[in-house]
């Protein structure tokens, strides 16, 4: 495990800037104890009230699975502690907290997101490891999981953990995407222009025809 004071050996961290809400940071120059604290309030996040509202979800599921049985009952507290113990493997295994930003990363990041979800999709979808929704059961398709490597994981955790391990390549491929889908704008937004344009010149002529 890295050892968040040692900033002298080669295990020392190298995050570099991290850039969010049109200013930077610079991760590298944050005191390690504060660091440390930031993180804890991340994971305490993490835990509680990512769990909390993932608790809801596993709930309606788990009593529709049990509709009808005397005398059963869902426990919260177990349901808590295993949803904590999976959140905590994920932040160690790297799938999770890779995009930043509040409910939404950048524009960049979100692209990034979206290139790594298509094409992981594409690679793992055809070898069956790719979650399903199932009506039957009232999962959605955002919410079904599947096992992977031993490990239950949704098709985002996927995604994440697909950017995670190409993250330089995406990068570079979100914004080449971003490039292009600006410059598809920007062509559309002319093309529209010329209609109206032709539209505004016959207008003219009937005037000049008038007068």
């Amino acid at each position: 495990m890295t050892n968040l004071n040692d900033t002298t050996s080669a295990a020392a961290l190298e995050m570099g800037v991290f850039s969010w809400g049109g200013v930077d940071v610079d991760l590298d120059a944050i005191p390690r104890e504060t660091f440390v604290g930031l993180a804890k309030q991340g994971i305490i996040h993490k835990l509680g009230n990512e769990v909390a509202a993932g608790l809801v979800k596993v709930k309606e599921k788990a009593e529709k699975e049990h509709e009808g049985e005397t005398g059963w009952e869902f426990d919260e507290d177990a349901g808590k502690i295993e949803l904590r113990k999976g959140m905590v493997q994920k932040i160690l295994d790297g799938t999770i907290g890779l995009r930043i930003g509040g409910p939404r990363g950048t524009t960049l990041e979100n692209i990034a997101f979206e290139l790594a979800m298509k094409e992981a999709e594409a690679k793992l979808a055809p070898k069956g490891y790719w979650p399903k929704a199932n009506r039957a059961k009232g999962i959605k398709a955002e919410e079904a999981t599947i096992d992977f490597g031993g490990r239950e994981m949704t098709r985002e955790n996927l995604a994440d953990m697909y950017l995670n391990k190409y993250q330089e390549r995406f990068k570079v491929e979100a914004e080449l995407e971003h490039k292009a889908r600006m410059d598809r704008a920007k062509a559309a937004k002319q093309n529209a222009v010329k209609p109206l344009a032709k539209v505004e010149e016959k207008v003219e002529d009937i005037f000049d025809a008038l007068t």
